[in-house]
Parts: C-alpha cells; structure tokens; sequence
C-alpha cells in the first residue's frame, strides 16, 4: 500500500507569488497534480494545504485534505501532517504541489518500480540529479515524523543512505519543480 502526499502549504518566498493556483495548462497547477495523482494506481491520496483556497478546490476534487497550521515551521511539518495521516503499514509517496509534469503514468511507473523491493527509499533521478517525488518504506514512518524546518526527506536519505533505490527518468523536466517565476518557461518546452 502506498499513499500519496502532496505537499502544498509552502509560502512561494522565491516565486514572489502563490504558484500552486497558477494556470498550468487550462487549470491551477496544483489540481493538475491532484487529477493526475487520482487517475494513478496510488492505494490513497492526501493533499497537506495552508491556503483556503485549495480547501475548496480539495474539496471539489473530492481529495482528503489536511489544513497545517504550522507551515510556517517549514517543510518538514507538512511531511509530519501527511504521515500522521497516513494509515499504519503504508508506504508514503512525497509529490510537491508545484511539479505539475508529474503525471498518472510518471507515479504508476514509480510505483511499479518501488514494490519490486518495497523496502527501499524510492528516488527519480535524471544522469546524478535527484527529483522527486520520493517513496519511503512504512519502517521509516518514525524518522520521518522527527523531521524539523525545512529539510524534509533529504535528511532521512542522507540518514538511510543504504536504503537509497534509484529510478532513471528520461525527460530531466519530470522531476524539477518550479521556485522561480522563469522555470515556468522551461516546464512549457
């Protein structure tokens, strides 16, 4: 069993503007993740927000959704919420709100991939560049909830460095995220 979590209770300090609700594409960025991650084989979905404004499109989409009131401690509250929320013995898949190429497929793929040896950190990579989004086993549920500030997984990867099961993508643009307002011209080529 694996679980979907999108993080999306970030502030956007260096994209200047709230990215999420950008138009990607005809929709807001963050509910083209959210169809997408609905339209895949992920056994549950959860979307960590901060904005009333993704309460409402949450529940639109009829997507669980989790208000977290202490976003502003950093990414690693966000990472707590979704695993505190997650049922026991399911693994945790970490999709940023802002990667709106991650689609359907690119999760499946991931997921496929991730119960051939269900005990390790999932990571996509393109050549040595690591993306996300990142499955971790249910073992490491613990060490997830001491994350702090705004380290989120990297620190248990670091941590578990041999637990570390890489994923080959071939198109770099599936894992990069968007923080400033020109990567938006690079997500469209």
């Amino acid at each position: 069993m694996v679980t979907g979590i999108i993080l999306a209770a970030g502030f956007s300090k260096r994209f200047g503007a709230d990215k999420l609700m950008l138009d990607f594409r005809g929709q807001p960025m963050v509910e083209k993740i959210i169809r997408e991650a609905q339209a895949s084989k992920l056994d549950r979905l959860l979307l960590i927000y901060r904005s009333k404004e993704l309460e409402g499109l949450a529940r639109s989409l009829g997507v669980e959704a989790f208000y977290n009131d202490r976003a502003h401690l950093g990414q690693a509250e966000s990472v707590k919420l979704g695993v505190k929320k997650t049922q026991a013995g399911s693994a945790y898949m970490f999709i940023m709100g802002d990667q709106p190429l991650v689609d359907a497929e690119f999760i499946d793929s991931l997921l496929e991939e991730y119960y051939k040896a269900p005990g390790l950190i999932l990571v996509p990579c393109f050549g040595d560049r690591r993306g996300n989004p990142v499955i971790f086993p249910p073992e490491l549920g613990e060490e997830l909830l001491k994350l702090e500030g705004d380290a989120g997984g990297r620190q248990i990867m670091g941590q578990f460095s041999e637990l570390l099961g890489y994923y080959q993508v071939e198109d770099e643009r599936l894992g990069r995220d968007l923080d400033l307002p020109e990567d938006l011209d690079l997500l469209e080529d």
